[in-house]
């Protein structure tokens, strides 16, 4: 086989790989959307504007949680943040592992920062959840102005995420009870 062939079939492994990572991906998300656990996520909705991802909405959530031992958890590790529900049926942080739980709703997340609690011996630690913004469509964007909403004065906005083995997605944004989708 001549160098041509060679150079040829690499080609083609390289892009068989590339698709192959694209499709598992999509995938993996489609069977969270379909098969994960529904948590819903109080958020306090600001519009945001970037010149590389464009127009989206910054959701604002509690992504804090106060811990009493620091043992293995650093800046940039990765965890897995403990999801619990409120009376209203609202998702929480409740506490996070180092270790995969077995028998808890989790989701994984990466550790901002942390700090300790002026006084006391806890700790508050800051995640980076998978889903921190909502992008929006360029075309929506004259329309969400002109319809009125204000997102910052919002007081009852949430988001539904669905999660599955740790992985989470995005499925919503609700302002009032109504999807935001519908409201564009």
């Amino acid at each position: 086989m001549n160098r041509a062939g060679i150079f040829k079939i690499i080609f083609i492994m390289a892009c068989i790989i590339q698709i192959w990572f694209v499709v598992s991906q999509i995938i993996s998300r489609e069977r969270t959307l379909k098969n994960g656990a529904l948590l819903k996520f109080k958020i306090r909705p600001v519009n945001y504007y970037d010149f590389f991802r464009g127009k989206y909405i910054l959701l604002n959530i509690d992504n804090r949680v106060e811990i009493n031992r620091i043992s293995n958890i650093h800046k940039g590790k990765s965890v897995y943040a403990l999801i619990n529900k409120d009376q209203d049926s609202y998702s929480y942080i409740q506490d996070i592992t180092n270790r995969k739980p077995d028998d808890h709703a989790y989701i994984r997340a990466r550790v901002m920062w942390i700090s300790r609690k002026y006084g006391a011996d806890k700790y508050i630690v800051k995640l980076k959840l998978p889903f921190e913004r909502y992008y929006i469509e360029e075309k929506f964007i004259n329309k969400l102005k002109s319809s009125g909403i204000k997102l910052q004065s919002q007081k009852n906005a949430y988001i539904t995420v669905r999660s599955l083995k740790g992985e989470a997605v995005l499925e919503e944004l609700y302002i009032d009870d109504r999807p935001f989708s519908e409201m564009l």
